[in-house]
């Protein structure tokens, strides 16, 4: 690559993360941070059950549920059905779907939509095993392939929501977006967008999360450690180059934030991104998915077993327990969030 050409992040493609999982009633996924990013679960069949702090939620087939990013999550196999049969993507979208993320609310940071023909129900579980399949792919465009296919989900989705006349991003915080996206290399003042968007500071921070999800300065700071990922993955930038190019002056601030951000140093980051020369094919199991894209403090258990998950164990992929790591087949991913995934399947561990 030519040093001297200025990085242009609107080249980069949105990152996704999928899976699908036919579970019993031993699995269950606590994050309260949640993830940095957004994560949609649609229920094929049998039933799942979704706690907040104060509520519970339960779901079935032609549900779909979407959290935004940094939500509380718990989640698990509903115990009085004994079976989950879900598909999953991780993912972050380009800025022109934030418009089709407003789905009805059922508590603050999550949000569903029920498909209730049996025939829909059918299309829409082809088309997100179709996406999964493109995500999961050796194409050299999966990651763009599979999110042309969520969009199209998404939008056939938003036709679904009982206010689709009138649910529109409000143009105030559009155009601050805009900003956001187009001065990608500056720092971004909460007061420059909240001018931009003709609103008090506090006034624009309320309704930027209540339009977005998350607040303004959590967005901006996602937004540009995202693309900085795709310049360490994609490119031979030095770690003060990429510093630049999404905004900060300092590179040893710029480190803490993407460490805090994703668990790894740059430069770690970096070297666990490379592509791995031993990647092995997906096994045959139903219930596959690629590296669970999950940051901060959780769990998850399978069949009554859990296994606390440290920084990195969890940047590497899906922890399975012990008694199933001799069956275990790997597939390596350069990861969204840091590190190269690692995607276990086992022919047993099914629904």
């Amino acid at each position: 690559m030519n040093e001297n050409v200025l990085y242009n992040p609107t080249a980069l493609v949105g990152n996704i993360f999928t899976g699908h999982f036919q579970e019993t009633a031993g699995y269950r996924c606590y994050r309260p941070s949640g993830t940095a990013d957004w994560l949609l679960i649609y229920t094929v069949g049998g039933g799942g059950l979704l706690r907040s702090a104060q509520r519970e939620l339960r779901v079935g087939p032609g549900d779909a549920v979407l959290y935004s990013p940094r939500t509380y999550h718990h989640y698990q196999t509903d115990p009085g059905i004994g079976r989950w049969n879900l598909l999953w993507a991780h993912f972050q979208p380009y800025a022109h779907w934030m418009d089709l993320l407003h789905w009805p609310r059922v508590w603050p940071g999550m949000m569903r939509i029920s498909v209730v023909e049996p025939a829909r129900r059918r299309r829409y579980t082809d088309k997100l095993k179709r996406m999964h399949a493109l995500a999961t792919g050796g194409h050299r465009k999966s990651q763009a392939l599979a999110m042309n296919a969520l969009e199209e989900i998404l939008l056939q989705w938003d036709d679904l929501h009982p206010d689709a006349q009138n649910k529109r991003l409000d143009e105030r915080i559009g155009a601050a977006m805009d900003m956001i996206f187009a001065e990608l290399s500056r720092p971004t003042a909460i007061a420059t967008l909240a001018r931009a968007a003709r609103l008090s500071e506090s006034r624009f921070a309320h309704l930027f999360k209540t339009q977005i999800g998350i607040a303004p300065r959590a967005f901006i700071e996602q937004h540009r450690m995202g693309h900085a990922r795709q310049m360490l993955m994609m490119s031979q930038h030095s770690i003060k180059q990429v510093a630049a190019a999404v905004g900060f002056a300092s590179p040893f601030y710029f480190s803490l934030r993407f460490k805090r951000q994703t668990g790894l140093s740059p430069q770690a980051f970096r070297r666990r991104s490379q592509p791995s020369p031993r990647a092995v094919p997906r096994s045959r199991r139903r219930g596959s998915g690629q590296a669970r894209h999950a940051r901060g403090t959780g769990e998850c258990v399978w069949r009554g077993r859990s296994d606390r998950l440290s920084a990195v164990s969890r940047l590497r992929g899906i922890h399975r327990p012990d008694r199933h790591r001799d069956k275990l087949r790997t597939q390596r991913h350069a990861g969204d969030d840091g590190g190269v995934f690692t995607a276990g399947d086992t022919e047993e561990h099914g629904g």
